[in-house]
Formats: structure tokens, C-alpha cells, sequence
């Protein structure tokens, strides 16, 4: 990996990253050379808060995906449903819940409490708006 990258300002405010300038070289990286930076910030493990520690579930096909990118720490390799339980250190709420909301249906907090609450009310939200 390159020189330090600027990627944004503020980690929550982060959209999808095609092309970012080497701040040491000023050459372009592409995405690919990013996806390691960008995993990290989409999953809420980059930032400035106190990292807590979240559990979640995600049903077979999507947890082979996220298994074989080795995001998070499997936890439970395979469930009754073939998913897998995995743990996340998540400094930042918002974009970990963002990236959670990718998944639909097929993944689910199962801690801490306070968490599976806001992903409920991320998703009723989403409802109330498309109802």
C-alpha cells in the first residue's frame, strides 16, 4: 500500500471510492488497491470512538462473502441456516449499521442490545419512508 491515502475528511461522511490521490506520490490509486482502507471504514472499524465489541448473524449465501473477505472475526463457522455469527469491533455506529442494511433480510445484531435496536429502527424507518 502507498503513502497514506486521502480518502475523506470525516469517516461517516464516506461514499464508495473508484479513485483516491496517493498523498505522497500524487499518483492515482484505483479502488482495488483501496478495498482493504475502504472495508475498514464501512464496516465502523476506523474512528475515534470507544470500540464495541458487536455480534451478528448472516445467513448462508452472504456469510460465505463476508467470510471469504475476511471481514470481522467468525465467531460460529457455520449455524443451522449455513450462515455464520461473527464479531466486529465497531468504533463508528453509523456506517457499521449502513453497511449491516446492505444485506437486507439476511443478517441480524444479535448484540449488544442497543445495537440490534438502532438496525430496528434504521429499518422501520426505511418502511415508513416506502410505505
Amino acid at each position: 500500500m502507498p503513502h497514506a491515502v486521502a480518502v475523506a475528511a470525516d469517516v461517516h461522511e464516506m461514499a464508495v471510492v473508484h479513485q483516491a490521490v496517493d498523498e505522497g506520490s500524487g499518483h492515482h490509486v484505483v479502488a482495488e488497491d483501496l478495498a482493504p482502507l475502504v472495508e475498514g471504514f464501512v464496516a465502523g472499524e476506523h474512528g475515534r470512538g470507544k470500540p464495541v465489541t458487536a455480534r451478528i448473524r448472516v445467513a448462508f449465501p452472504q456469510s460465505r462473502w463476508v467470510v471469504g473477505e475476511g471481514l470481522g472475526r467468525v465467531v460460529r463457522p457455520v449455524t443451522r441456516d449455513g450462515g455464520t455469527e461473527l464479531e466486529f469491533s465497531v468504533r463508528t455506529k453509523d456506517p457499521f449499521l449502513r453497511w449491516l442494511l446492505t444485506f437486507g433480510p439476511q443478517v441480524e445484531v444479535l448484540s449488544p442490545p442497543s445495537l440490534k435496536r438502532d438496525l430496528a429502527q434504521v429499518r422501520e424507518r426505511i418502511r415508513a419512508r416506502y410505505d
